[in-house]
């Protein structure tokens, strides 16, 4: 698996120079913090209950999950 701190960095790379209206600093930082998060998550439970790492299950178990500081994700991301 692609580390997270280089599959987050790329992902910032991408959001910030794939659009002719780019994103704002603040909401990049947004997005790679949920992302950094949900690979964590998903490197956490590799070898537990998601054979296959990025179906939908393992996305709503993420969001529904307790994040590093006990609370879940923000009711926005949430399904």
């Amino acid at each position: 698996m692609t580390t997270p701190a280089f599959a987050v960095d790329a992902f910032e790379n991408w959001l910030k120079t794939a659009f002719s209206s780019p994103y704002s600093s603040k909401t990049i930082r947004v997005y790679c913090a949920v992302a950094s998060g949900f690979l964590r998550f998903i490197d956490s439970r590799r070898e537990e209950a998601f054979p296959n790492a990025l179906d939908d299950d393992c996305v709503i178990a993420f969001l529904r999950a307790p994040g590093s500081d006990g609370r879940p994700y923000s009711r926005a991301y949430q399904v």
